[in-house]
């Protein structure tokens, strides 16, 4: 087998999670702010209530594509090192991330937060042994 050929495989299956994670985000913010505008007496919206819908799905969405993309670059010593080190710092914050939000989103979106978080790690962990 070829150096790093386990860790593109488990980069790229990560990275779809991430990609999913962050357009479900996105879909389940953007219905519950119209539920909440559709409900309230105002009946007005400003752009500063969609603001940080796009902040949070443009993070998760660049972490995603950093993590697909970053593992094509992986011959690099001094890259390899970085990524192994941003793999599992990122596994560390999805977990810390379920923790924070237990019992506010819902129990499957939850456990899909930690279990992006375990693959993370496990990717940072295939990445260190080269494999």
């Amino acid at each position: 087998m070829k150096k790093y050929f386990y860790t593109k495989i488990v980069a790229c299956v990560v990275g779809c999670f991430t990609l999913i994670l962050a357009i479900y985000f996105c879909f389940i913010a953007f219905i519950g702010i119209g539920l909440s505008n559709s409900w309230s007496a105002e009946g007005r919206t400003s752009i500063t209530q969609f603001a940080p819908v796009f902040v949070l799905f443009i993070t998760i969405f660049m972490i995603g594509l950093f993590t697909f993309i970053g593992s094509l670059r992986l011959n690099s010593q001094s890259w390899a090192k970085f990524y192994i080190v941003i793999m599992i710092l990122m596994g560390i914050v999805f977990i810390v991330a379920t923790f924070a939000v237990w019992g506010a989103i819902g129990k499957k979106s939850e456990i899909l937060i930690l279990v992006i978080g375990l693959l993370y790690i496990s990717l940072g962990y295939i990445a260190l042994r080269k494999k």
